[in-house]
């Protein structure tokens, strides 16, 4: 259920962030996710900011426009 302000901003009460994107889900190794936060603590990093790096550096390598966001 939508909350006044997100009714009456008419948005569906999502995180402003997140208006206008999909959610994509996927699935890792366990120690993949492990090694995958860790590298987000590292370097001081969401693994939201990692992911988007890591789209982009698949569409780069196969010739198309780095569009992550």
């Amino acid at each position: 259920m939508q909350s006044s302000a997100a009714k009456s901003a008419g948005t569906s009460g999502r995180a402003p962030s997140r208006v206008g994107k999909k959610g994509v889900t996927f699935y890792l190794e366990p120690d993949a996710v492990k090694q995958l936060r860790s590298l987000g603590l590292d370097e001081d990093q969401t693994l939201q900011a990692l992911m988007i790096e890591a789209v982009n550096m698949l569409f780069k390598s196969r010739g198309k426009a780095e569009t992550a966001k």
